[in-house]
């Protein structure tokens, strides 16, 4: 179950700063994630992604110049698009599935 966010402002910049926080790979993988969907290569009955899914992560993997920074500005205008929580509002999703290795907290994280 999923829920639309209503948080504070701060939480959201929490999230935001939080997603600085991931490991570079993990952001790369909820990229891609948004990428096939935005692409419509979505099927729930698959059991994986496409190529272009494996394409679009080796080109971020590859290009140098995307860094930590850069791919979270990314991935947070899709998480702010996406707007999506947990239900309860504990936890942001950072992919378009609500995977419990792709969420996030609305709290700073020291």
């Amino acid at each position: 179950m999923s829920w639309e966010w209503s948080h504070s402002s701060e939480a959201y910049s929490n999230v935001r700063e939080n997603l600085e926080l991931l490991d570079k790979k993990i952001l790369i993988e909820c990229l891609a994630e948004f990428h096939e969907k935005e692409l419509g290569d979505l099927d729930e009955d698959r059991d994986m992604f496409s190529q272009d899914y494996e394409e679009y992560v080796a080109r971020l993997t590859r290009d140098s110049f995307h860094t930590v920074e850069t791919l979270a500005a990314k991935l947070w205008l899709r998480v702010e698009t996406l707007a999506t929580c947990d239900n309860g509002g504990h936890m942001a999703w950072i992919c378009p599935f609500g995977c419990e290795c792709h969420k996030i907290s609305f709290d700073e994280i020291e």
